[in-house]
């Protein structure tokens, strides 16, 4: 879709008769009278045409990137705005982003979420509790009742675990067993806290199942 606006009096010069695109005329050429503000056509003086593209999000979470020149339009000067939808484009990146740092057995976030949220916590020098954890048994359970009922195992634990942090813990599975939180802003008058949350994970997965053993964890924690 094409906007045309000039640069004195931006009057709109042309646009598409029919947009086909998800966001009104009137919405358009107020987004693009935005964006010639941040210039002040002194481009003009060193060349005949120059563009630049920027991405702006509207309504109802719509995306667009727009290629917006310089140029003279019947002899007046004006800026033309070429606009594409990208919303499609820009959800699957961000779905693809989102898949990169979660592990795909539990839906939580795997050993390169877990690294590089530690960095940046660690950065911002807050006080933090560390627990890492590992699951006691795993190769028996995978050896005696099959790779599937591993799996339960694991997403079982994570689902347990999941229940009893804050939603802004950083919680991770960084290997086959192995697991790790980080509960940030946490005092170290906390351990009772995180003691009784340990125990009482331990508690519920000790129980058996029909199918299972009672299984436990080992956990290491680490204050600051």
């Amino acid at each position: 879709e094409v906007m045309v606006i000039s640069m004195i009096g931006q009057k709109v010069l042309y646009s598409n008769e029919n947009m086909s695109i998800q966001i009104s005329p009137e919405e358009i050429y107020q987004l693009c009278l935005q964006q010639q503000e941040k210039q002040d056509g002194s481009m003009f003086a060193k060349s005949d045409t120059y563009e630049w593209t920027w991405e702006t999000e509207v309504s109802q979470h719509h995306y667009y990137r727009i290629t917006t020149g310089i140029m003279l339009w019947q002899g007046q000067k004006a800026y033309a705005h070429i606009i594409r939808e990208v919303t499609e484009e820009k959800q699957r990146q961000s779905r693809l982003e989102i898949e990169v740092y979660k592990d795909p057995l539990t839906g939580i976030g795997n050993r390169l979420f877990f690294f590089e949220k530690a960095t940046e916590i660690l950065k911002s020098g807050e006080g933090v509790i560390l627990c890492y954890c590992d699951l006691d048994h795993l190769k028996y359970v995978n050896d005696n009742y099959g790779h599937g009922e591993g799996d339960w195992y694991i997403r079982h634990f994570s689902d347990i675990v999941s229940c009893n942090i804050r939603q802004e813990d950083v919680f991770a599975r960084i290997g086959g067993d192995e697991f790790a939180v980080i509960m940030v802003n946490s005092a170290s008058d906390k351990r009772c806290t995180i003691q009784k949350k340990i125990e009482d994970a331990n508690e519920e997965l000790s129980n058996p199942t029909d199918s299972l053993p009672a299984v436990s964890l080992s956990v290491g924690v680490a204050f600051s």
